[in-house]
């Protein structure tokens, strides 16, 4: 009887958990949905501009760079990736964003998961951040420490 009760417990706080994710998530996607059509996403990307110069990455890596901190890795992706077809980002680049955004993406969407669940939201921003700035700066130090090794432009 006791395991039932348990398992009656572990279910329910599972589909509050559920639920909760759910009120947040579902708003998020309309969101995304949104500024995809409406353009917002390149008129925001001046919050980036800081890191980017920061990092030392070069103007084209601003637009993949606020896509993948606002909307997860598989938009920021989808942006990166077309932006390399185009030609317009180095491999330096290229790599240097796929490092900090494998550490810090989806920053807003993942953030109100956590707080739902009780987690301080600043707490975890700053630590993501942090940990990923830091790790791209000392990437960019041993990566390429030849600059005439560093390809100028990626062909599509």
């Amino acid at each position: 009887m006791e395991a039932l009760l348990v398992l009656w417990d572990g279910l329910r706080a599972s589909i509050g958990a559920v639920l909760q994710i759910g009120l947040i998530a579902i708003p998020i996607m309309v969101l995304i949905e949104f500024a995809k059509t409406y353009n917002w996403i390149e008129r925001i990307t001046f919050l980036t501009k800081p890191i980017t110069r920061l990092l030392n990455l070069s103007e084209h890596a601003i637009l993949p760079l606020t896509v993948g901190l606002t909307f997860g890795l598989i938009l920021g992706a989808g942006v990166l990736i077309q932006t390399a077809r185009e030609g317009n980002i180095s491999l330096r680049d290229l790599f240097l964003l796929n490092v900090f955004l494998s550490i810090c993406h989806g920053v807003i969407e993942e953030t109100m998961v956590f707080v739902a669940l009780g987690i301080n939201g600043l707490l975890l921003v700053g630590l993501r951040f942090s940990i990923a700035l830091l790790t791209t700066l000392i990437v960019a130090r041993f990566f390429y420490r030849n600059p005439a090794e560093i390809p100028q432009v990626i062909r599509g």
